[in-house]
């Protein structure tokens, strides 16, 4: 990506960093939102499995700094969604 990028070029990525936020409900007040955690951590635990880094997106801006870009800008959000609070 960053060879294809023209002086004065952006790129813009955007990945997950999955280990920041273990849980989907962080209110287990039932069945539902115990199954989703449930889910969320076999997943989580599948995709180790495979390979993949967790953390990939806290070390992404010094991974584009390290392959010369400049002006490297980074922000973040740590949603918290009630979508299964009420079950």
């Amino acid at each position: 990506m960053v060879a294809a990028l023209r002086p004065g070029g952006w790129l813009l990525v955007e990945d997950a960093d999955t280990e920041l936020q273990p849980l989907t409900c962080l209110d287990e007040v039932g069945p539902a939102q115990r199954r989703a955690n449930r889910l969320r951590r076999a997943v989580r635990e599948l995709m180790t499995r495979r390979g993949a880094d967790l953390r990939y997106g806290r070390t992404l801006p010094r991974a584009l700094r390290a392959a010369g870009l400049v002006d490297v800008t980074a922000a973040g959000c740590f949603p918290v969604d009630g979508w299964l609070a009420t079950g």
